[in-house]
């Protein structure tokens, strides 16, 4: 069984950063998954250098998600990656 869940929801009391869609769209070749985390080129600065950290920001918080919930990043999802969708995987 698995569901899924956009991991740029309110986390607790904490809400996590935001990027433009416009930017998500922009970040999205640069972001790579390795070991279950996302990953994010130090060649995305060029592109989006004013949401540089706001990305940087999601993508460890996404990632600290990730491995708390034990949840594995679905990389068939069609969606952008920086949109930071993930697939729980219930074994």
């Amino acid at each position: 069984m698995t569901s899924t869940v956009q991991a740029s929801t309110t986390e607790g009391s904490q809400t996590q950063p935001k990027l433009s869609l416009s930017a998500q769209k922009k970040l999205d070749p640069y972001v790579t998954v390795k070991n279950n985390h996302y990953v994010l080129g130090e060649n995305a600065k060029r592109v989006v250098s004013e949401e540089y950290n706001v990305a940087k920001q999601v993508i460890a918080q996404t990632n600290v998600t990730v491995e708390n919930s034990g949840s594995v990043i679905n990389l068939n999802f069609p969606l952008t990656k920086v949109g930071l969708y993930l697939e729980n995987s219930i074994v």
